[in-house]
């Protein structure tokens, strides 16, 4: 338990540092909702999506404005991320030369003008641009985030989290507006389709206005993440705490027949 706890505060401090880092290069009015999320909840977003989950995944961040998530998810271990926006204004004021550190170590990241409902979505009018080919679509995504809140986009990113099978988590902000019809959908992916939700409060540096998010997840990638004998939960506040799911009198035999289990075609008989 105190080497999980030890873990999660080296994690928690990298992301300060990146904080910092990344501010440095910023020399225009900051663009966008996530820069103006509050560093505090950066560190709850993260936390419930699990660095365990963003360490060489591919994300895609929606809505990026300056890049200020896309920094993050680099500085957490994603092997490659791309941020989309609306306009060429907000992607032009994303400083490029604050990610030159993570191309020194192999790490890839693209930004791009681009409207997630039309180019992504399954319909659309004549006189819009092409939809992407399918091996584009989502960037092949393990991780998608959007903190716009726009009820018409969420619902969109639900179906695309349901849709493709490579989509495993999702974290947005949800809708001011149209709150019953949004809780119901994501209450019905979670019942058919074998999903998990957690919700949490995220602040703005500047009016300190709170707005609720959510992470959901695919539980075959929850499960596939957590130790044999322990999982991490995750409180209202976003701080994590520990339970064992069954009590080992002694820790090292446990993980020494885990190992057995693990190496062996069949189980060891006791």
């Amino acid at each position: 338990m105190d080497h999980l706890f030890s873990i999660a505060t080296i994690w928690m401090d990298r992301i300060e540092e990146e904080q910092r880092r990344y501010k440095k290069f910023i020399h225009v009015e900051p663009i966008g909702f996530v820069h103006h999320m509050r560093p505090g909840s950066v560190k709850t977003l993260m936390e419930h999506i699990g660095p365990e989950h963003i360490d060489q995944a591919r994300v895609l961040e929606v809505g990026c404005g300056q890049g200020y998530l896309v920094s993050h998810f680099l500085h957490l271990g994603a092997s490659h991320v791309t941020g989309t926006d609306l306009t060429t204004d907000i992607i032009d004021s994303i400083p490029r030369p604050a990610f030159q550190v993570y191309r020194d170590r192999g790490q890839t990241m693209e930004f791009k003008v681009e409207d997630f409902q039309t180019s992504h979505g399954p319909k659309r009018i004549a006189s819009q641009r092409p939809v992407l080919q399918e091996m584009d679509n989502f960037e092949n995504a393990k991780i998608i985030t959007m903190f716009i809140g726009i009820f018409s986009l969420v619902s969109r990113l639900l179906d695309v989290f349901v849709e493709n099978p490579h989509v495993q988590i999702i974290a947005f902000m949800k809708p001011a507006k149209q709150r019953k019809e949004m809780d119901e959908k994501i209450d019905q992916i979670c019942r058919e389709h074998s999903v998990s939700k957690s919700l949490f409060k995220i602040k703005l540096s500047g009016s300190g206005e709170q707005r609720q998010a959510i992470v959901m997840k695919k539980l075959a990638v929850a499960a596939a993440a957590a130790t044999p004998d322990t999982i991490l939960k995750y409180g209202k506040r976003g701080k994590s705490r520990s339970r064992r799911t069954s009590p080992s009198p002694n820790t090292n035999l446990t993980q020494k027949k885990v190992r057995r289990i693990q190496v062996s075609p069949s189980p060891t008989p006791p």
